[in-house]
């Protein structure tokens, strides 16, 4: 976790908050709760997150329908350590959006940084289910599964991670971790990145 310039801290897991989010459902609309993601996504990019979070706020309370607001709030939550703030964000934005699959994907990420290793399960396989072709939720739930010791199960999910992208550094070194605790003597970590909790 690197240090952020306004005392927060950056939390593996978290992307940014789109600037030009996917037409789905909801997610873009005119008025003053999508301006203030703009401006939150800008301070996100600055390091500001107390005052990207402040901008989060706003466009929640100006519109309370916008599942990409609780998305974007959820990220800054999460990397500032309020993991319990993130899932609770995490699960109105899933409430208005319940196909879709970043979304639910998130929540499970964010329940295997909190270690409730049943709910990460059970997001991290509905956003397979929902989108089989995205490699981040493959191997969310497969570091879970390591976390639970389930190495076999952690090696299998791991494994279709790197099929759908073979260059995933942090599932790369993921799968380096869990052949090492499977005692292969020749397991390395093929990058820098050390993997997140």
């Amino acid at each position: 976790m690197g240090s952020r310039a306004d005392g927060g801290t950056r939390r593996g897991g978290n992307r940014p908050c789109p600037r030009a989010a996917p037409a789905q459902r909801g997610t873009r609309r005119a008025g003053p709760g999508p301006g203030r993601l703009v401006r939150g996504d800008e301070l996100r990019g600055d390091g500001a997150y107390t005052r990207a979070l402040a901008e989060y706020d706003q466009a929640v309370a100006l519109d309370p329908e916008l599942a990409l607001a609780y998305r974007c709030r959820a990220g800054i939550r999460g990397e500032l350590g309020d993991l319990d703030g993130a899932i609770a964000d995490l699960d109105r934005a899933v409430a208005l959006e319940p196909d879709h699959a970043w979304y639910v994907a998130l929540r499970g990420e964010h329940h295997r940084l909190a270690r409730h290793t049943t709910e990460a399960i059970r997001d991290l396989t509905e956003a397979i289910r929902l989108d089989p072709a995205n490699e981040f939720p493959w191997a969310s739930r497969g570091a879970t599964h390591e976390r639970a010791g389930n190495l076999d199960a952690a090696l299998a999910d791991l494994g279709r991670s790197l099929d759908l992208k073979p260059d995933y550094a942090w599932a790369l070194a993921r799968r380096a971790r869990v052949w090492r605790a499977l005692g292969d003597p020749n397991a390395s970590c093929p990058t820098s990145t050390t993997p997140s909790p």
